[in-house]
């Protein structure tokens, strides 16, 4: 890919680096990220305006979709759709306050009035949710109906339709949330990520890399960010607590935020991730690591509906003052 970079961006990928999920190559006093992705042109141009805006208002940690020597966002490379982003190297302190972080950048990314295109997921989650519940439970029929002799077909047999009354559950506590709740300017869309984790702005050195940026509830990537610490952390409570404080430090929370938190909690995405990538895959080793991963998420089952009834007590939230339902048999 070394000949085309030069030809298109006039830069030399020759010093690549690692970081994270990405391929990148440092030159200078940059990391340019080399994306292949499935967006067309005028979703790139839409992200680019989110990263200015945000470059704009003093974020430079933010990584920038660069144009190629044809004006355009995108370059063709072995037939695949490549954008290049340009981000300052900057390397993370080790006082790194990551809640405190990611409320600036919330508060920031509310000002943003341009083109948002397809990347808007402002009051859809309902509509989404039972989307992918009624394709993964018509997909559970037809194994169902099969007779599998598959150790993944009899697992996801026998637990789907637990997690399918779980997520009835959190559409109906995001449904109650939205009838009986009010937002206020908190509540504002923002800049946020598919799935925000404690890697997604870098380990060792600051990138905020908009391939998964979208415009939604602050609380998504509140709730993104708590789900993965809790699987990837034992004992992740008090890391969690500290994230929040940091995080209501510069923006605290709504009664409607924590409802719409708790409810993103309940809804299982990584038992839907996991089933629904193991299935798309046709890798023998990809899905062995994602009938793993089913194994560990069945395996804490119990753990997660402690940790979900525990949530608000843990938290140290104010539940009937803020009269914030809870779920009496997860409690």
């Amino acid at each position: 890919m070394r000949e085309e970079i030069i030809y298109y961006y006039h830069v030399d990928p020759k010093d690549t680096v690692k970081l994270g999920n990405y391929n990148a190559f440092k030159l200078r006093n940059y990391f340019y990220f080399i994306i292949q992705t499935s967006y067309k042109e005028d979703d790139i141009k839409t992200l680019k305006g989110m990263t200015d805006f945000m470059s704009s208002l003093g974020d430079h940690t933010v990584a920038i979709p660069q144009y190629n020597r044809e004006g355009n966002l995108l370059s063709k490379v072995d037939n695949k759709n490549i954008v290049l982003l340009r981000t300052v190297r900057k390397q993370i302190s080790d006082t790194r306050s990551i809640g405190y972080e990611l409320a600036q950048f919330h508060q920031k990314g509310k000002y943003y009035q341009g083109d948002t295109g397809d990347f808007n997921r402002i009051g859809t989650w309902k509509e989404l949710w039972e989307k992918r519940l009624d394709t993964l439970e018509a997909h559970w029929l037809k194994i169902l109906n099969s007779k599998p002799t598959e150790q993944f077909d009899r697992v996801f047999i026998e637990t789907f339709p637990y997690y399918l009354g779980l997520s009835e559950n959190a559409i109906q506590y995001l449904v109650d949330c939205e009838l009986d709740d009010e937002p206020n300017l908190f509540d504002a869309g923002t800049i946020c990520s598919e799935r925000f984790t404690s890697k997604s702005w870098g380990d060792k050195f600051y990138y905020k890399v908009p391939s998964e940026w979208i415009i939604d509830h602050p609380s998504r990537d509140l709730a993104e960010w708590i789900r993965s610490t809790y699987f990837q952390m034992e004992n992740s409570e008090q890391e969690i607590l500290k994230f929040l404080n940091e995080y209501e430090m510069v923006t605290p929370l709504t009664s409607f935020a924590w409802r719409l938190l708790y409810s993103r909690l309940l809804f299982p995405v990584h038992y839907f991730t996991t089933v629904e990538n193991y299935y798309m895959s046709s890798d023998k080793d990809v899905k062995f690591e994602y009938a793993e991963q089913l194994t560990n998420i069945i395996d804490s089952i119990n753990n997660y509906e402690v940790f979900l009834g525990n949530f608000f007590k843990n938290i140290k939230l104010p539940v009937t003052k803020l009269k914030i339902p809870q779920l009496d048999w997860l409690i």
